[in-house]
């Protein structure tokens, strides 16, 4: 077997008045019911002997796009992700799931991929004592990285990437909101430029086609 390498970029952007935008958020979380992943109803252990927990999530409902805060949030999040997908060259996004998970000391989520094209985390809570998301890099699965992030940061990365969010050791609470996506088409400039006017003539005469 073969391997080539494609760059396969992660990107990352800083939203606009985030802190307000943060604060409406947690309110959001504070009011609404949500899930709790006890450290002893734990889905498996990861490789830090770790349970997967979460404090509140709400990743059951997260094809249910009428709760409050989702209505808040998305329009936002999607003029973003459309500028983010745009330098890729790809438009059209069509969310596949979205939800907040939010941590407490002893909480993590282990290694683990999701589905779709893409998928986006916005840190919502991020004190600069808790440990930043880390992606196994998918051409060389002994090097890991640390993501750069901080309150406001909106990352993007292809959903098939191994990723995980390390054990919380503090007394600091962590809140993060997570989907998925897929792009449906490429912009039509990133390959007109090779549908030039004598293009197929060419292709045609190469291959003895009249």
């Amino acid at each position: 077997m073969q391997k080539y390498k494609f760059n396969c970029p992660v990107l990352k952007s800083k939203l606009k008045d985030y802190q307000s935008i943060n604060h409406k958020l947690l309110k959001f979380f504070e009011s609404c019911e949500g899930e709790t992943v006890d450290i002893g109803q734990g889905y498996r252990i990861n490789d830090l002997e770790f349970r997967d927990s979460f404090s509140k999530l709400d990743w059951r409902q997260c094809n249910n796009y009428e709760r409050d805060w989702v209505k808040y949030f998305l329009p936002i999040l999607e003029s973003e992700l459309t500028h983010m997908m745009y330098s890729l060259s790809y438009q059209g996004i069509k969310f596949r799931g979205i939800w907040f998970q939010q941590y407490k000391k002893y909480n993590t989520h282990g290694w683990h991929t999701h589905a779709e094209n893409f998928t986006g985390v916005y840190y919502v809570q991020l004190d600069k004592k808790s440990p930043n998301t880390e992606i196994v890099d998918p051409f060389n699965n002994r090097k890991i990285h640390r993501m750069n992030v901080e309150e406001g940061d909106l990352i993007v990365f292809p959903s098939f990437f191994i990723h995980r969010a390390p054990p919380l050791l503090n007394d600091t609470q962590k809140t993060i909101i997570a989907c998925n996506f897929n792009i449906t088409k490429p912009i039509e400039s990133s390959y007109m430029n090779f549908y030039h006017a004598n293009y197929f003539t060419r292709i045609k005469a190469k291959l003895g086609w009249s």
